[in-house]
Parts: C-alpha cells; sequence; structure tokens
C-alpha cells in the first residue's frame, strides 16, 4: 500500500527558471507518545546517497498519534514544496495515516481538515510516494520522535484571596 500524487504537477508553486537540486530524496516520518498529553514527531530528510541533509524533531501537545503523523506530514511536504519540488518518497510508521491516504480507509471528522491539507501539499510538491513502514524502536525517525524536547509543563500557583468586609 502506498500512495502516488501530483507527478510533475507545479500546485500553483513558481518554478524558476533554473531551479536549485534538491538536497533530499526521501524522508522517515514517525510520531511517538511521550506521555499523557505530548506526542513527538521525528523527521530523516535523506538524500540519494542515503546521508542525512535535515533532521527535525518536535513536540506537539493536546494531540494523539494520528494528527502528529498528518503534521509531520504536512511540514515535510512543505520543505518539499520549498525546494522545488520533484520526486520523494515518505516512509512513515503509523499504517491508519498511509491507509486514509492511500483511500482505504476514512479519516475521522477530526483527522478530515488535515488530511485534506496534507493531499493539496502532496498534489503541490510533485511526484510523491508515501510508503508504510513497520513501527519498531529500530526505526530511526521514531528514535527521533522520542528524543523531542517537551516543554516543562508550568506550575500552577494557587492564590488565596481575602475577602475584607466594606465599611460604609
Amino acid at each position: 500500500m502506498s500512495v502516488l500524487a501530483g507527478e510533475g504537477k507545479s500546485g500553483g508553486v513558481r518554478m524558476d527558471s533554473h531551479p536549485k537540486p534538491c538536497s533530499f530524496s526521501y524522508v522517515l516520518v514517525s510520531a511517538a507518545r511521550l506521555r499523557d498529553d505530548c506526542v513527538g514527531i521525528g523527521l530523516i530528510f535523506k538524500a540519494r546517497d542515503r546521508s542525512t541533509t535535515k533532521k527535525i524533531s518536535q513536540a506537539l501537545a493536546d494531540t494523539d498519534l494520528d494528527a502528529a503523523t498528518y503534521e509531520a506530514l504536512r511540514i515535510a511536504l512543505e520543505e518539499a514544496i520549498g525546494a522545488g519540488g520533484g520526486s520523494f518518497t515518505f516512509y512513515v510508521d503509523n499504517l491508519r495515516v498511509v491507509a486514509q491516504l492511500a483511500g482505504e480507509g476514512k479519516a475521522p471528522a477530526e483527522l478530515l481538515a488535515p488530511s485534506l491539507q496534507v493531499r493539496a501539499l502532496m498534489n503541490g510538491a510533485g511526484s510523491v510516494s508515501v510508503v508504510p513502514v513497520t513501527r519498531t524502536e529500530a526505526f530511526s525517525a521514531r528514535r527521533l520522535a522520542l528524543q523531542a524536547q517537551v516543554a516543562p509543563v508550568p506550575q500552577v500557583r494557587e492564590y488565596v484571596s481575602l475577602q475584607l468586609p466594606l465599611s460604609v
């Protein structure tokens, strides 16, 4: 099950007459639960020679794995469009999201907007392929997602208010 989109479509992105060669050809994408209210995403951009050109690790609050995976794909696709489009493969360890993008499952109502946004970006990025991979601890993007820095939860200070009698 893989998803293909946008063979050569420009998607409204203006291409220079001398486009810069893209520094990456594929991206490893993962999302991992860090704690109850936070999910980490990991993206590793790879060149054709398998060298790493860029890494992104970010913690997202108040979200679930599927929404975080869509956010990670959005970030990766925007990078692809910013690089001038081309041919890209995204290896994703969230099989449910890959199936939704392949049309083999429906995105739930709360994920409809992110799903449509990712599909639109896929059409604008050039030739895009989304390939499922097994979620394991050995998947380097998953390890990166688990290392995402979580901002400390601010301590809530309790204030005591005193009600003083009013004198007239």
